[in-house]
């Protein structure tokens, strides 16, 4: 069988380095030439990018149409009221501690 050969990852990337250099570099060179076409299509693009999150935010939310559960829950009264007296018997226990009349030990009678 013969053997696979490994490419470094590292042998390509210094293969490519120079042309990377003379990428970053000519690039504000060539947009600095041509300040005002780059101006132009990055003014279109934003509006574009823009446009695609207004509608994408608003419009198609506005438009799409809920899901309604079948499985929605139901108020059930005789619950309610056993959760009612349960607090009505909590709040009797409160009261009668509110109750005291406790003396105000900064004035002196």
């Amino acid at each position: 069988m013969p053997e696979k050969k490994k490419i470094k990852k590292s042998f390509i990337l210094k293969d490519k380095l120079p042309q990377l250099k003379g990428f970053l570099k000519s690039a504000p060179w060539f947009s600095g030439k041509h300040a005002f076409w780059v101006i132009l299509i990055s003014f279109f693009l934003s509006i574009a990018f823009g446009g695609f999150l207004f509608y994408n935010c608003i419009i198609r939310v506005k438009n799409l149409q809920p899901e309604i559960d079948e499985n929605r829950s139901i108020f059930r009264e005789d619950i309610y009221q056993e959760v009612v007296k349960r607090w009505d018997s909590e709040n009797e226990e409160d009261g009668e501690s509110q109750e005291l009349d406790y003396s105000n030990p900064f004035i002196a009678e």
